[in-house]
């Protein structure tokens, strides 16, 4: 299977994201890549998008579909964060509507707080709960042999405690998880 990252951290109107490293949207903006929605005219203010916009959610999965991406690994940071609500918006609603252009599309989450943070065992529950309840039952969250797949954020360094972790909630909750995308963990 082929995926990509999805990062839904950006908000037009208050130029959410768009700000970091001292850049002033819409004259300058932070981004490796910034779409061009409309190739005809450059417009920065209209450019510099909003991820719960419809639009550029039906340009973006247009692009994807055409590259042959089967699933996306989507940017998730905890209950109650920006993202949590944007993938909700995604997975809910835009991919159930009749004019999305890949209903067939997949999603995954790609656990972000492990990256910047030892997270205890409750919190990873907490979290990990909340995705099976809100998201893994859905079908268009990717699976493997019929387990729910969540992508770990994984550092070079990290230690035995961020195994052990991911190996008591893993077996806890019965996930299949690909930790760090450095190797698939097969769940049996």
């Amino acid at each position: 299977m082929l995926g990509t990252f999805f990062y839904p951290w950006y908000g037009a109107g208050e130029y959410r994201h768009w700000r970091e490293a001292g850049h002033t949207p819409p004259a300058t903006w932070a981004s490796n890549y910034l779409p061009d929605i409309d190739p005809a005219t450059f417009n920065p203010a209209r450019e510099l998008y909003d991820s719960r916009d419809y639009e550029v959610f039906k340009w973006q999965v247009v692009a994807m579909k055409r590259a042959g991406i089967q699933f996306v690994i989507v940017s998730w940071w905890g209950i109650g964060e920006y993202e949590v609500e944007v993938f909700r918006l995604i997975l809910k609603d835009y991919m159930k509507r009749s004019d999305n252009p890949y209903p067939s599309l997949l999603w995954a989450i790609y656990y972000e707080r492990e990256g910047y943070g030892d997270p205890s065992i409750s919190q990873l529950e907490r979290d990990i709960r909340y995705i099976l309840d809100n998201y893994a039952q859905d079908p268009n969250y990717l699976k493997v042999n019929g387990k729910p797949v969540i992508f770990v954020y994984g550092e070079g360094d990290d230690t035995f405690g961020y195994v052990n972790r991911w190996s008591v909630v893993r077996e806890a909750r019965h996930l299949c998880c690909l930790e760090g995308l450095s190797r698939l963990e097969v769940c049996g």
